[in-house]
């Protein structure tokens, strides 16, 4: 990809002015690193309280009290407490995932010094990018649904749905789209656009897409088909940005995502089962290369290739937020120019 096929949008050529200094890509990733670690950190510091006091008043507090006691920590039967979680609690940390958003722009706008816009945050069309990112979100999953069911890797079993269950779903859905927007305002509206100074846009795409997928990898069920899933996923994710010239889009489209396999189709999310659904799916194979097996259809072939179509539709449609040309990526001593 060059230039011409992929140019940049103006936020992204704003970014490249603004942010002053160009460091070495493992500088960039150790810095970013740290950013996620303190983001990480502030999350888990407000999940504390919620999961300590369901652990001591639930009907799991034997099973902790006896690891704290022995000093004998048990992982699968931490990991089954977790998993365990009440549907609440699932809710609260998608919700605090939202903490990547003021980090990540802190950290942009006080020590790069880069605006809000630049990290894709454009005023023109804002909403009905996000509207028309969230209809691309849902047909895509629907269409990895679709293929799944062809090649009978899954089915619909029942409705689910009541009256009672509309709050929580209503819930989860906001709670989807926040989530979404956290982890696209971190590693496309900052990680992706702050690698761009000075280098080839597909490189930094690449690699903020392996960065994507390495984040996934303590998820349930993940497997090397889930990883270059992931990996595709975030290649999208960012060419959507590029191409569409915001971050609002990007942002729609993996909420949405997230929540239609999680609470409409009633499937694992990465490995996490969302709770309450619209319907209950059920898998009818064991070939987990069609069903994608713990991790969900997030690590099988039927997402692989949609994917692999989305990419191919989305490079091939008109760039949009471009009106001037981004000086030519430098090429540096460490071999981070352009590849």
């Amino acid at each position: 990809m060059n230039n011409d096929f992929l140019p940049r949008p103006d936020f992204m050529i704003e970014a490249g002015e603004q942010k002053k200094v160009q460091r070495p890509l493992f500088m960039e990733l150790l810095i970013f690193l740290a950013v996620y670690v303190v983001a990480c950190f502030i999350q888990s510091m407000v999940l504390t309280g919620p999961s300590m006091a369901w652990v001591m008043t639930g009907e799991r507090h034997d099973t902790i009290m006896e690891m704290a006691i022995s000093g004998n920590i048990d992982f699968e039967k931490l990991f089954s407490v977790v998993l365990d979680m009440p549907e609440w609690f699932t809710a609260l940390s998608l919700f605090a995932s939202g903490l990547l958003i003021p980090v990540a722009m802190l950290y942009c706008n006080k020590l790069e010094k880069r605006s809000l816009r630049s990290m894709g945050f454009v005023k023109d069309h804002a909403v009905t990018e996000y509207l028309l990112g969230i209809v691309v979100g849902l047909a895509m999953f629907a269409a990895a649904f679709g293929i799944c069911a062809a090649f009978g890797g899954v089915g619909i079993t029942a409705l689910t749905l009541r009256p009672d269950s509309v709050p929580m779903l209503l819930l989860m859905l906001l709670a989807f789209l926040i989530q979404g927007a956290g982890e696209e305002v971190l590693l496309r509206g900052y990680l992706t656009v702050s690698l761009s100074k000075g280098r080839s846009l597909p490189l930094c795409i690449a690699v903020s897409s392996v960065v994507f997928a390495l984040l996934h990898t303590p998820n349930a069920g993940f497997n090397l088909l889930a990883f270059v899933n992931i990996v595709l996923v975030g290649v999208f994710f960012a060419l959507y940005m590029v191409k569409r010239g915001n971050l609002w889009g990007a942002c729609a489209v993996h909420g949405m995502w997230n929540f239609v396999q999680g609470n409409f189709f009633g499937l694992p999310v990465s490995g996490v089962n969302a709770g309450t659904s619209v319907f209950q799916s059920a898998f009818h194979t064991s070939n987990t290369l069609i069903t994608g097996g713990e991790f969900g259809l997030e690590a099988s072939l039927p997402v692989t290739m949609v994917l692999v179509a989305a990419i191919g539709v989305i490079c091939a449609t008109r760039s949009r937020g471009v009106t001037r040309r981004a000086p030519a990526p430098a090429v540096e001593n460490g071999g981070d120019g352009t590849c």
